[in-house]
């Protein structure tokens, strides 16, 4: 089963339902795709993967960000900065909408 990693201090926000998409670079995964949540190091349930699509920077709003566990887009920006540098501004990034359906 694929493997949708997050940072360690994500793992409440997706435990509590705060945090019910991700916004990566590239990724593999499909919708209906089952998969294995890990923060840090640790798995944390599985979750079916509910959308995957294409999207620029400036598609993000503040809705699609408190979805992400963001309190603004502000914030979605500078964490998506801090992990993938200024190359996000250049480039189309895959939103993932997920929803827990197990915990470990």
């Amino acid at each position: 089963m694929k493997v949708l990693k997050f940072k360690g201090k994500y793992k409440s926000w997706i435990i509590s339902g705060r945090k019910r998409s991700t916004i990566r670079m590239e990724t593999s995964l499909n919708p209906g795709d089952l998969v294995y949540l890990e923060a840090g190091e640790e798995r944390i349930g599985e979750a079916i993967i509910r959308e995957v699509r294409e999207l620029s920077l400036g598609e993000i709003d503040d809705d699609l960000a408190r979805e992400d566990g963001f309190q603004s887009v502000d914030d979605l920006i500078d964490e998506l900065i801090s992990i993938y540098g200024d190359e996000i501004f250049n480039r189309r990034l895959k939103l993932i909408r997920f929803d827990l359906i197990g915990r470990d």
